[in-house]
Parts: C-alpha cells; sequence; structure tokens
C-alpha cells in the first residue's frame, strides 16, 4: 500500500453509483485517476476540493491488492473564481482542460498539469485572454512532441531581422514575404513565449501591438 500528496486540477468527474465519483487529475507527475467516495454527499468533506477550475493538494491510497486509487483528502489551495464569472475566460479555460485531457489518452505528460495552472491563474487577472490562448496553444503544440522552427524560413535560410515573414499554415514554417506580418519583435516574441513562464511573457511592454501578427500561428498548429 502506498499514499501520495500532491497538488492537482480537476481533469474528469464522471458519477458512480448513488455517491460516489471517479475524479480525474492533473498533476505534477501525470494523469491520476481516482475514486471520491460519497462525494456526492451533502456533507461530504471531499466535495469541496474536486471542483474544476480549482488548484487543489490531494491526498490518494494506492491499494497494491485492489490496484485502485482512493481519493482520502482534498484541500482547496486556490480558486479561479474570475474563470466561472466571465464567459470568454470559462469557454477558453474549458477549452484548454479538453484539450489537455484528450491528449493524456496518447501522451501522459506531466507537463499539462503546468499549462493549466499556469493559464487558469493568468485568466483569473487582468491578463489578454489573446496571450493566454496564444501561449498555452504553442506550449500545447511543443508538449505534444512537436518542434517549432524559430531560427530558419521555409527554404533553410537563417531568419533575418531585415526581412519579414508570413506563417505558412501547410508546412508549418515562416517563409519570407515582402507583406509579411512577422519581422523581428514577433520573432523575438515567439521564442520567449516558447521558453518562458506565461507570468513572464505577460510582463512585456506594448505586448498587445505584437499578438495581431502570431494569432494565426497558434490557432493553425
Amino acid at each position: 500500500m502506498s499514499d501520495l500528496k500532491t497538488q492537482a486540477l480537476v481533469f474528469h468527474r464522471t458519477n458512480i453509483g448513488e455517491a460516489d465519483r471517479l475524479v480525474d487529475f492533473a498533476t505534477s507527475s501525470g494523469k491520476i485517476s481516482a475514486l471520491a467516495r460519497g462525494v456526492r454527499r451533502e456533507k461530504s468533506k471531499l466535495a469541496g476540493g474536486i471542483e474544476p477550475f480549482c488548484l487543489v493538494e490531494i491526498r490518494i491510497h494506492h491499494s497494491e491488492k485492489t490496484n485502485r486509487n482512493t481519493l482520502t483528502g482534498s484541500r482547496l489551495l486556490t480558486f479561479y473564481q474570475s474563470i466561472l464569472s466571465d464567459y470568454e475566460k470559462l469557454t477558453l479555460a474549458s477549452d484548454f482542460l479538453k484539450k489537455s485531457y484528450r491528449a493524456t489518452f496518447q501522451l501522459p505528460d506531466a507537463n499539462f498539469f503546468s499549462l493549466l495552472n499556469q493559464s487558469f491563474s493568468a485568466l483569473n487577472q487582468n491578463i489578454s485572454p489573446d496571450l493566454i490562448k496564444i501561449w498555452f496553444n504553442l506550449n500545447f503544440y511543443l508538449t505534444k512532441g512537436n518542434q517549432l522552427n524559430l531560427s530558419f524560413d521555409s527554404t533553410g535560410e537563417k531568419l533575418s531581422p531585415e526581412n519579414t515573414y508570413a506563417w505558412n499554415s501547410t508546412t508549418e514554417s515562416l517563409e519570407l514575404s515582402s507583406h509579411g506580418a512577422i519581422s523581428a519583435p514577433e520573432i523575438k516574441l515567439l521564442r520567449l513565449i516558447t521558453t518562458s513562464p506565461l507570468a513572464l511573457v505577460a510582463k512585456v511592454k506594448n505586448i498587445n501591438t505584437f499578438l495581431p501578427a502570431i494569432k494565426s500561428i497558434s490557432e493553425t498548429l
């Protein structure tokens, strides 16, 4: 028998029987499923710790005999309440959850927890939803094992700060274009987005002026 204590976000919940729930959690160790017994009863002590859009601390008991996980404790750490009070934020957060949850069936990557938690935290603050969506989509793409070439264009030439580029969604690369909207500042921002925490990226001065040019990249990956 073994026990696990970790921070988590709720991925998905399935009602079992009259009062139980099977809960899929996103954690820093990857996706973990556990049975929350009696959680749907009115006075359950576990209920408050397994709500969507909440960062929680959970305790899970694993039985080697039955090979089952049981949720034995839950404690609310942060409730990202602004998400629930804004339709645009709720739609974005729900989309992030669904995409990440579906991806775990092919790729049980622990990085999904960090992507979701950083995105939820940003949505709970006064940070541009466009930036959050771009940051999430680009890093989600990378988390799935893909590569984003921000050093060379579609012909293999090194990107130059003197040129402008357009995004080619077919080849998933930047191509030289005299009418392109992507230049040195946008490329620099793309590199920052794909290598840095969202909270740091959000501090870039006048960042919203650069987002329209790179938005199409995140939406076509």
